[in-house]
């Protein structure tokens, strides 16, 4: 009877011997197999993230591109440089249907920063000077210090109709001699 139970006491020893280590080795297996997992899955992710942003930015360039060619294209008419107000607004008011795509409109600033023409038509900010907004500010700064950048893009500012939101596109306006004449806001 004791030979039984030290065999039987040996064949436990053997098999916890034997099972132990295997259970630790396919334990750690395990562990490694998850960790390479995720990583390779935080990879994909980070990839696939940056592929989308990648298209997402293609996109959204195309769609500015758009907008700042419109603007630029009105800018180098010469009837939106000239002293004439009356003859800026009417150049702007024929421009109507290229520039549909601002929604909010599109002002004329002179100059001075003083609105001088909208489309649509904006009688209450006609004559106003908005020389203190961002985007008239930076193109002015840019114009003084002889930078090269004619184009700006604000922030959310609330210069739309009735004080709307907007993200306003600015282009400055320059004269046949390269003399600064104002800025072109889209909305």
């Amino acid at each position: 009877m004791l030979s039984k139970i030290r065999w039987k006491g040996l064949r436990m020893k053997i098999i916890a011997w034997s099972f132990v280590p295997t259970i630790i080795i396919l334990f750690a297996v395990a562990l490694v197999i998850f960790i390479a997992f995720r990583q390779v899955t935080e990879t994909l992710a980070l990839e696939r993230d940056a592929a989308v942003t990648y298209v997402s930015a293609s996109q959204l360039t195309t769609k500015l591109e758009e907008y700042t060619d419109r603007l630029a294209a009105l800018a180098r008419n010469p009837a939106i440089y000239q002293e004439n107000p009356a003859i800026r607004r009417d150049a702007l008011e024929r421009a109507r249907n290229r520039l549909i795509v601002f929604d909010a409109g599109v002002l004329l600033l002179d100059t001075y920063g003083v609105v001088v023409a909208a489309e649509p038509k904006r009688p209450e900010i006609l004559g106003q000077d908005w020389s203190d907004h961002p985007y008239y500010r930076t193109i002015m700064r840019s114009q003084i210090g002889g930078s090269s950048s004619r184009l700006f893009f604000s922030d959310i500012v609330s210069d739309g109709p009735g004080g709307t939101d907007v993200i306003v596109v600015a282009i400055s306006v320059v004269g046949e001699q390269g003399e600064f004449q104002g800025i072109l806001a889209g909305m």
